[in-house]
């Protein structure tokens, strides 16, 4: 949902996404987190991703980080 913000906030949507990067501390969340990726894609049409489980986040309570490069124009 803070993805969703900032997209909306520079006045694009998640069509214009390129290339994401997710970083899970879990690698059973990986089918969880795959399942609700693609609901923010319309026809099945995804950007290239990375992911990659990782021994922690900066903060010992974080599961999930994603990163996400779009095009503006």
């Amino acid at each position: 949902e803070n993805i969703t913000g900032i997209l909306k906030s520079s006045r694009i949507g998640w069509e214009r996404v390129v290339k994401v990067t997710v970083f899970l501390t879990r690698q059973k969340d990986f089918e969880e987190m795959n399942r609700i990726y693609a609901s923010y894609f319309v026809n099945e049409k995804y950007p290239a991703r990375t992911t990659l489980v990782v021994s922690a986040l900066p903060h010992p309570d974080f599961l999930l980080e994603i990163e996400c490069e779009a095009l503006l124009e």
